[in-house]
């Protein structure tokens, strides 16, 4: 479709334009348009914001390197933007995603980079020290949702080293980490199952304070 209509070769000279972008707006558009490409379900502004921001390696949030939307969609040259309805990213058109999809060598392991930000991001300190059986979680972690129940996919479709060492450090001590009963809520409430445990006896983690 994309070839049909030019739109293959428009995106490709978008594309290249977001590549040749001067200092960190090169890195932070491709990056984005990873996420947004890749992502299991329509991220939240504040998703993709804190996804971004992360820094592989670091023990603890630093909110310094969290770059603000505008800042996103300007470096992605206008290739994603914003429904307002939901305050979701998506792409400008749907037809970049099939680009995109049609040409998976334009990124280099997208699933890795997504898994290692995900638990790079749940195995910070301050999540860490988040009760597990909380009713709603801090404003300030919006990531946490989607990294607790979709860190398993991407790594179950690429994984490295890497990403295999942070995964076996979040499951030490699983059953304590307040992504477990994250991961338990997106599951029961996914595959309903007759019998479902309600999340250890806390009670279904509410929407509230989660930053959509």
């Amino acid at each position: 479709m994309t070839k049909g209509n030019h739109l293959g070769d428009a995106y490709a000279t978008t594309l290249a334009h977001v590549r040749a972008q001067k200092g960190s707006r090169s890195r932070l558009g491709i990056e984005a348009l990873v996420r947004v490409s890749n992502s299991e379900r329509p991220l939240h502004t504040s998703e993709l914001c804190h996804a971004l921001g992360v820094k592989i390696g670091s023990t603890d949030l630093d909110h310094e390197n969290f770059p603000e939307i505008g800042t996103i969609l300007a470096c992605s040259l206008g290739l994603i933007t914003v429904e307002a309805s939901s305050s979701t990213v998506r792409f400008v058109h749907f037809t970049l995603h099939e680009y995109l999809s049609s040409n998976p060598s334009l990124f280099q392991s997208p699933h890795s980079m997504i898994a290692e930000v995900c638990l790079t991001y749940l195995n910070f300190r301050c999540v860490w020290e988040l009760s597990p059986v909380l009713s709603s979680v801090p404003r300030k972690v919006p990531l946490i949702e989607y990294a607790s129940c979709y860190w398993g996919e991407h790594m179950r479709t690429e994984k490295t080293e890497s990403v295999i060492r942070l995964a076996l450090q979040l499951l030490v001590g699983f059953e304590q980490h307040v992504s477990s009963q994250l991961f338990l809520r997106h599951y029961c409430h996914s595959e309903p199952r007759w019998g479902c445990p309600d999340y250890r006896g806390g009670g279904p983690i509410s929407d509230e304070g989660m930053g959509y």
